[in-house]
């Protein structure tokens, strides 16, 4: 996947990605696991999202939203709920070319190296 970071580097550029890739990671693992403290419609134990990708997009951005508004106004969590939660969010499965779409994601990460990492 485009996502993942580059197995052997052997470039400035393509170690530079990947360190930036394991900021990001970590980055988005913590906002994670605040929200599904925060939300169990976003937690495993609260069910799972059974909806498209578009719909499961728009639960999560209207969940960051009320989260943002609870910061703001203290709200606090609740005393069970911890950011280390696990996570579950099913969606309907995508049909691709396994082949083909490593193939482009492959071909899109190295675009970004290119692009930004150079």
């Amino acid at each position: 996947m485009a996502t993942d970071p580059v197995r052997n580097p052997s470039t400035r550029a393509e170690e530079r990605y990947n360190e930036a890739h394991g900021r990001t990671r970590r980055v988005i693992e913590r906002t994670v696991g605040l929200l599904k403290a925060r939300f169990r419609c976003l937690h495993m134990t609260g069910g799972s999202l059974f909806y498209s990708p578009k719909k499961v997009c728009q639960i999560i951005v209207a969940c960051c939203v009320l989260h943002n508004l609870a910061l703001r106004r203290q709200v606090p969590f609740l005393q069970e709920d911890g950011p280390d939660c696990g996570v579950v969010a099913a969606v309907e499965p995508v049909d691709n070319d396994e082949e083909e779409a490593e193939e482009e994601d492959m071909h899109n990460r190295d675009s970004v190296i290119q692009q930004y990492f150079q």
